[in-house]
């Protein structure tokens, strides 16, 4: 454990820029009670300091990922006696993200991160936290464009990290996110706040420790001292214009859609090429198709110049096929086997589905208050005592019915989308909870009655959903 001294007190940069951001990107309001991922470090102790001087009601969560040879279960140890000593609840979590990485297949960043943030989602929650907060700073995000600029990655990519996430089941807020490594260990000595080095920090056989200890600096002393502040300026800048070009090829899509499988070749070709290859992108994810860049650009030169009656191969089980005035998307022969048209939920547990990301709880009491106010477009709860145990997300099918709460009767799923005016497009991209071979919610829209909570409900089931994690 390091303690830095408390010596002369700086201006608390880190406090007003946390304010600021705060404010800028309405991360979560003033009485909101905000769970923040401590680790240890200088990063997320000057984090939690930082939030309990603005005023937030915080409580920590750290999560053990059982690796460093047994140094990883001494930080959990010293972050559960720091929090005691200063009355701040703290939720402790733990998992062999290694041995867990191997079985998934995944490598052990990508475990360990999912494993982590599942642990804080359901930690904030069972406490009703308004936000997940993080320690992530602008070095943070600096090396972040840095090593995605040398990867090769898409202007989505050069964004970065972005200052608050919305798409999980929590918002995932990062309070400093405008201030620098230095400012930060600046406030921690201020302040005498005790952290724990992370000594896989120092391990160059991780890419992004060779950019920090290495690149950055000879791009500081050798080509620009400012490269830093440039860097975190241009995933700004490219955040915002993603943003708006990603907002224009949504509306150009809806409007280049015929159905949900047929694209007008007039307005798309007429369209600017950074639209088309977002339009392109966009149209492959509802049919659960990721498109690389070559892959795009070569969509978009056949949809724009292929011959009537050609055939064009997307990859992942998917052909587009070009008429005079039309391009089709369809599925190969056999694409059934390489590509899921429905998804097991787990229940409890977390499920990444046609780009949404569910999470299912089991509770056994309702929760506090309105039940009508608790649920959303985005949070329903089911009687789990009729539902079952075969929990399926799916696209829908010819024939669907169901029973909407509230309107009365059953009613074809097509009839119900068309009440509402919905688009085609976005009728196929809508996913549906099927449980027990009955539609229960259309994710988003409305919840079959037949599995609505009652006075006499034991158990209840609830389920989140929110656009899955990029």
């Amino acid at each position: 454990m390091l303690m830095l001294k408390n010596t002369e007190h700086p201006s608390d940069t880190c406090i007003e820029k946390a304010r600021e951001a705060i404010h800028r990107y309405a991360m979560f309001p003033q009485d909101a009670r905000v769970l923040a991922a401590v680790s240890g470090g200088p990063d997320s102790m000057s984090l939690i300091h930082v939030l309990r001087t603005l005023g937030y009601q915080v409580e920590a969560g750290h999560f053990d990922h059982q690796t460093r040879s047994g140094e990883s279960a001494r930080d959990a140890a010293f972050v559960q006696e720091w929090t005691s000593h200063e009355g701040i609840s703290c939720h402790m979590g733990t998992a062999p993200v290694s041995s867990q990485a191997i079985t998934e297949g995944r490598s052990f960043e990508e475990a360990a991160r999912r494993a982590r943030y599942a642990f804080l989602f359901d930690v904030a929650s069972r406490i009703g936290a308004q936000a997940v907060a993080t320690g992530h700073h602008a070095d943070d995000q600096a090396e972040t464009v840095l090593m995605r600029l040398l990867r090769g990655s898409s202007p989505q990519g050069l964004a970065g990290i972005p200052p608050i996430r919305l798409d999980g089941p929590a918002p995932v807020a990062r309070p400093l996110f405008t201030c620098t490594r230095e400012e930060i260990l600046a406030y921690a000595q201020a302040h005498g706040l005790p952290f724990r080095e992370d000594a896989s920090n120092q391990d160059f056989r991780h890419s992004r420790n060779r950019i920090r200890h290495e690149l950055l600096p000879l791009l500081e002393a050798g080509y620009n001292p400012r490269v830093r502040s440039a860097l975190v300026r241009l995933g700004e800048l490219e955040r915002a214009e993603c943003e708006l070009i990603t907002e224009w090829a949504f509306k150009l899509l809806e409007h280049c859609l015929s159905d949900a499988d047929t694209l007008i070749r007039q307005y798309f070709i007429e369209a600017p090429l950074a639209l088309r290859r977002r339009v392109l992108i966009e149209w492959g994810y509802r049919h659960g198709a990721a498109l690389p860049f070559a892959i795009v650009d070569a969509a978009d030169a056949f949809i724009r110049e292929g011959l009537p009656g050609h055939s064009f191969d997307l990859g992942g089980g998917w052909l587009l096929h070009n008429a005079r005035a039309v391009t089709e998307m369809s599925g190969m022969p056999g694409r059934e086997s390489s590509v899921k048209n429905e998804v097991r939920l787990d229940v409890p547990g977390q499920t990444t589905a046609f780009g949404q990301f569910f999470t299912a709880r089991i509770l056994l009491e309702p929760p506090g208050g309105d039940l009508r106010a608790y649920c959303s477009p985005q949070r329903q709860v089911f009687n789990a005592d009729e539902v079952g145990t075969h929990f399926i997300l799916r696209r829908r099918r010819p024939g669907d019915r169901f029973m909407p709460f509230g309107l009365g009767g059953t009613k074809k799923l097509k009839d119900y989308f068309s009440g509402l005016g919905l688009p085609h497009g976005k009728r196929d991209a809508a996913v549906i909870l099927d449980i027990g071979g009955r539609i229960a919610w259309v994710a988003g829209m409305a919840v079959d009655a037949r599995f609505a909570v009652t006075r006499h409900t034991h158990r209840i089931v609830e389920v989140e959903v929110s656009n899955a994690a990029q």
